[in-house]
């Protein structure tokens, strides 16, 4: 199993592919500014080396400042139990269906950026994004930033929005 990935300054990486990294034990990843894009599964189902049923190895995800970063795809973080935050750089997009479903305890999403557009799926379509987060879960955001429309609840997609945040 793999338990650490270094991109090497300066990086030239454009892409992680997908299922690259999925089902190792990285417990911290620092994504380079030059990545746009992180394929399916890319970084998913991370585990200890002591328990290989329990998905808790991965707890932090830091992208570099200036990140380029456009899109994350499905199941990009799925099942990450231990990952309890994570920011998401001003430049994504686009999140593919479960990027994040099944992180039992990723309780707070910063977004740096406007809304990104999400990857629906099924018939009639919806997005499982944010699906298997706790119900209190919540998206940061800045008070200036584009979408993160809400429902009666306060929700959008299942999460709790907090505007007036500088991120």
């Amino acid at each position: 199993l793999i338990t650490s990935v270094v991109f090497e300054a300066p990086s030239h990486v454009q892409t992680i592919g997908a299922q690259m990294f999925g089902g190792n034990s990285i417990r911290t990843l620092n994504i380079p500014a030059s990545v746009t894009s992180i394929g399916d599964n890319a970084f998913g189902w991370q585990q200890t080396l002591t328990d290989i049923d329990t998905q808790t190895a991965l707890t932090s995800v830091n992208f570099e400042s200036g990140s380029n970063l456009t899109r994350l795809d499905g199941a990009a973080f799925m099942a990450n139990q231990s990952l309890t935050s994570i920011t998401l750089p001003s430049s994504l997009v686009t999140l593919g269906s479960a990027v994040f479903d099944g992180d039992l305890n990723l309780s707070e999403i910063t977004f740096l950026g406007n809304e990104p557009a999400l990857v629906t799926v099924g018939s009639p379509p919806a997005s499982n994004t944010f699906r298997g987060l706790p119900s209190t879960a919540r998206a940061n955001v800045a008070w200036n930033a584009i979408g993160f429309a809400v429902d009666g609840s306060g929700k959008w997609n299942g999460l709790t929005v907090v505007r007036g945040q500088d991120p």
